[in-house]
């Protein structure tokens, strides 16, 4: 660890990882737009704050390190998925190289689901644990002094040979208090255009992720909680003030709702897309993920119609009772399928959401969850192998099942799941020859058809779908053959 810390000024550089074995959709840093927004209205000039986004950039350690030589960071951060904890084995020796008096900061899901494994693995100086905006702030006020930036509650670090981690700070309960994330920390056009990005279809390329809560009250087992399980909003009026900034300012005509459970508050939402059918604004609105579908009713899907919404995520996981329970899902079949349905007739795409491989979950189980998946009037589907990352309630209970292997999958598409080696079942043939019933030609043409602009974008969306069956097909003749 370096020896003194203290500064005048600390210029921070956000890395945002790219990793070559994943295809990372291409949306923005938004974590780090928000940390940004945060560290400078705390500090004003004590700071400034850089970005580079790898994911952009063909020749990305050859950017990678014009960035670092011209802007001559004293921090550097970095923000780690699991799955992209390989970034730090790859890129971190020569990050250290090229600004050896740099102090390393790594934070995200990964640092939060296993701080541990960073601070042993990786010669970092500082992990932040959970929501980063008090933590990481606090820990640079400190820094600028060299004081007492081993109290910063929400780290760890390594202390010779002993990690330290320190208790958690408390999560932002008033979010409207946080600033509007610092959209000038990047050109927003370089994220627009047809490319791999969360949502699996566009209206417009001219869209953006958006974040109006943290947390969720439900407690599914493979849930990493990184924001905790209280539910805590910003308020309907200013939402609609970043939706206007977007929309007005910087030309964005499509928004992505990323919230864990955007429609808990039922009130709360309605306000929220009253503000924007008023407005007069035409905009598209899809929600990746952070509906719970069996709390939407007929009124709610035709609220969200009005304002906009063309397509929704439907996370079912698994139809199986007996394995509802298990991960405490707990949601509601029936009223499910009645959004569904309720979707079809509004004209809103529907994009189903399952997982294969849940701890005793049977292969009648799974034939199951794939049946329901195949006989569904959804649009599109996206089926996963359960993962069990580290320090989730699952990662736990397969433990305990007598799993005894350090169990490090952090792919969602692992060539061999923990599920696969305790009972030989081949899951990824089985997803690949799901996708390929589930996509027929009619399905995909109902699909076009239901999607805003189909004829600007018919060209795309099908040579993206087409891409993907064609893909699966091969893959599936092969594990036929081999």
């Amino acid at each position: 660890m370096i020896d003194s810390f203290k500064r005048d000024k600390y210029k921070i550089l956000f890395i945002k990882p790219s990793v070559s074995h994943v295809n990372l959709a291409k949306d923005i840093p938004l974590g780090f737009l928000c940390l940004s927004a945060y560290v400078k209205q705390q500090l004003k000039e004590k700071v400034s704050v850089g970005l580079i986004d790898l994911r952009i950039f063909k020749n990305k350690k050859t950017s990678l390190s014009d960035k670092i030589n011209s802007f001559k960071p004293d921090l550097i951060g970095i923000s780690l998925m699991s799955f992209e904890r390989d970034f730090l084995d790859e890129y971190l020796p020569a990050i250290k190289s090229l600004a050896p008096e740099a102090v390393i900061v790594i934070g995200g899901p990964y640092t939060t689901s296993d701080y541990m494994d960073a601070l042993e693995r990786f010669p970092v100086d500082f992990v932040v644990i959970g929501e980063g905006e008090k933590s990481f702030t606090n820990l640079i006020i400190e820094l600028l002094n060299n004081k007492e930036w081993h109290k910063v509650k929400g780290i760890a670090f390594k202390d010779n040979d002993r990690i330290v981690v320190n208790e958690k700070e408390e999560y932002i309960q008033n979010l409207d208090d946080l600033p509007l994330p610092d959209y000038d920390l990047i050109r927003i056009a370089d994220y627009w255009g047809f490319h791999a990005q969360m949502n699996g279809v566009l209206a417009d390329t001219k869209y953006i992720h958006v974040m109006t809560s943290r947390a969720c009250p439900f407690k599914c087992t493979y849930c990493h909680r990184y924001f905790g399980n209280k539910f805590r909003s910003r308020s309907p009026e200013n939402v609609f003030a970043e939706i206007k900034l977007l929309y007005y300012h910087y030309g964005v005509r499509e928004f992505h709702f990323i919230d864990d459970i955007f429609n808990f508050d039922r009130s709360r939402m309605h306000r929220i897309l009253d503000y924007i059918i008023t407005s007069g604004m035409k905009i598209y609105i899809a929600f990746p993920n952070g509906l719970r579908c069996d709390l939407l009713n007929f009124d709610d899907l035709a609220k969200l119609k009005s304002a906009g919404t063309y397509m929704m995520a439907v996370p079912i996981e698994t139809v199986s009772s007996r394995t509802q329970k298990i991960i405490r899902k707990n949601h509601s079949l029936d009223r499910i399928t009645k959004t569904i349905t309720n979707c079809n007739k509004l004209g809103i795409v529907t994009r189903g959401f399952f997982m294969l491989g849940f701890p005793t979950e049977t292969l009648a189980d799974i034939r199951e969850t794939i049946s329901f998946a195949l006989n569904s009037s959804l649009d599109m589907i996206s089926i996963w192998t359960v993962v069990p990352f580290k320090n989730t309630e699952l990662f736990y209970m397969i433990k305990d099942m007598g799993f005894n292997e350090d169990i490090e999958f952090f792919s969602y598409r692992p060539e061999q799941s923990y599920y696969q080696q305790t009972t030989g079942i081949n899951l990824n043939r089985m997803i690949k020859f799901t996708a390929i019933k589930f996509y027929s030609p009619l399905r995909i043409f109902k699909l076009v058809r239901k999607l805003p602009n189909c004829t600007h974008f018919f060209i795309a969306h099908f040579s993206m779908k087409s891409r993907i069956i064609i893909y699966n097909a091969i893959a599936a003749v092969r594990l036929m053959l081999f």
